[in-house]
């Protein structure tokens, strides 16, 4: 019965044989274990830096000189808040610098234009009164020898007592007039025997004993005229009708 159970004994009992890893920094090869080693596990405990260094990957990791791992022992700056906060505010600083600039070119730029607008204006207005000015002034010349030959019609018919020499004289001056407002664009509305216009006529009395057609003008009391086909001033007619 001891037998048995010294069987059982050496049969029950587990065999443990350590478990081996490549080392590949033993160029040797054991033929006993096929070029294997035990792990050893009698070394120091890695802390957290040395751990972190041995999970970096390999070409990136820390050696000493007999090719261990080793940790880098210069510590992570963390960045500089305050620096940080400091470019921020100088680049805000500079955008609102070119921001303000940038107002300040575009309210020159507005204050130029509205002095360059009311130049403008001024000298329109100038060269508005000088135009004037002269067409008022070349109107005068023409007119002025009208008014010397009048002079001398009134200054021919006292001298002479003669009716029908002053009336052919005013006659002259007033086709005179006529030809010098016909230069400038003036010309006298038709009236006489044409057809009522309300846009060229404005009458002032109806003729209730004339023969003509009611609607037709058959006096002119006044004379209208037009410029440049423009009409300045209404005629003044009397109107056949019943």
């Amino acid at each position: 019965m001891d037998d048995r159970t010294d069987d059982r004994s050496e049969e029950s009992t587990p065999d443990y044989t350590p478990a081996l890893i490549n080392d590949p920094n033993d160029n040797d090869d054991d033929q006993d274990n096929g070029g294997r080693q035990p792990i050893d596990l009698s070394g120091e405990i890695l802390d957290a830096a040395e751990l972190a260094n041995l999970m970096r990957p390999r070409g990136q990791q820390a050696h000493d000189n007999n090719g261990n791992a080793e940790i880098d022992a210069q510590p992570v700056e963390a960045p500089d808040t305050q620096a940080l906060i400091e470019a921020n505010a100088a680049q805000a600083a500079q955008r609102e610098a070119d921001l303000l600039s940038e107002i300040d070119n575009q309210k020159n730029n507005y204050l130029r234009a509205v002095a360059d607008l009311h130049n403008y204006r001024r000298r329109s207005d100038e060269e508005m009164k000088r135009i004037r000015a002269n067409a008022a002034e070349r109107l005068i010349k023409e007119i002025l020898p009208l008014v010397d030959d009048l002079d001398l019609c009134i200054q021919a018919a006292k001298g002479t007592e003669s009716y029908d020499q002053l009336i052919t004289g005013v006659e002259a001056i007033y086709r005179k007039f006529g030809d010098a407002l016909g230069k400038e664009g003036v010309d006298p509305v038709p009236s006489i025997g044409e057809p009522f216009n309300p846009d060229l006529h404005d009458a002032v009395m109806l003729d209730s004993e004339s023969e003509e057609p009611d609607g037709t003008v058959t006096a002119e009391l006044r004379k209208g005229y037009t410029m440049n086909g423009r009409l300045i001033r209404p005629a003044l007619v009397k109107v056949a009708g019943s």
